[in-house]
């Protein structure tokens, strides 16, 4: 047993009579930590998102035209018409600020059924033919101004109305309209926006009627 013992102290012994295995296995423990607290290198940041594109410019407004009816646009404002028999005057796309509506092509094309302006009704700016409804309820109208206004060589009733939603005060509107009956042509103010009604009224009166005046 003695050879072999020797054998073994020899492979753990080296020249300079260092026990190798202590030695050997501090040393990889002393490894083993030095890369354990190795700083990892710095993570690169994620890349900052670019700055969306400026929006188009709004249309130059100018002269259009609505089912042979002429109007003069201010800058940013356009005309979009549905293909129904009723255009709209607006400042963003989708939403109507002033209709343009005629009766007889409207009723030929759209499917949806409306009746002709009431002016002198509480509710006759709504050309529904169900009950105007909002979230309180229904809504109710009571006439406030009653003229007549010039649109072209013609003279049209001009109408505007205090509407409440529900009974309640605090969400009034103001519907505009004018209504030249022997043409059946309205113009109706749906903006909600009384800043607005003087450019509404001014694009009201550019209106050139001549290809449907009667």
């Amino acid at each position: 047993m003695l050879p072999v013992a020797a054998a073994v102290l020899a492979l753990l012994v080296g020249a300079g009579g260092t026990l190798l295995l202590l030695a050997g296995g501090q040393g990889s423990q002393d490894r083993d930590d030095q890369l354990a607290v190795q700083p990892s290198p710095a993570e690169t940041p994620p890349p900052v998102p670019e700055a969306p594109p400026e929006p188009p410019a709004p249309p130059p407004g100018g002269p259009v035209t609505f089912e042979g009816i002429g109007l003069e646009l201010p800058p940013g404002w356009l005309l979009e018409d549905d293909g129904a028999g009723t255009g709209c005057v607006t400042r963003t796309p989708g939403a109507c600020e002033l209709r343009v509506l005629l009766v007889p092509v409207a009723r030929e094309r759209s499917d949806v059924e409306f009746q002709t302006p009431e002016p002198d009704a509480p509710l006759g700016w709504y050309l529904g033919t169900d009950v105007p409804g909002c979230e309180a309820g229904n809504a109710q109208g009571r006439l406030v101004v009653r003229e007549l206004r010039a649109v072209d060589d013609k003279q049209a009733a001009y109408r505007e109305w205090d509407v409440t939603c529900g009974g309640d005060p605090h969400v009034p509107a103001r519907p505009r309209l004018w209504w030249l009956p022997k043409t059946l042509l309205a113009f109706l103010d749906e903006s909600d926006d009384e800043s607005v009604d003087p450019v509404l009224d001014e694009i009201v009166r550019t209106a050139d009627l001549g290809a449907v005046a009667r």
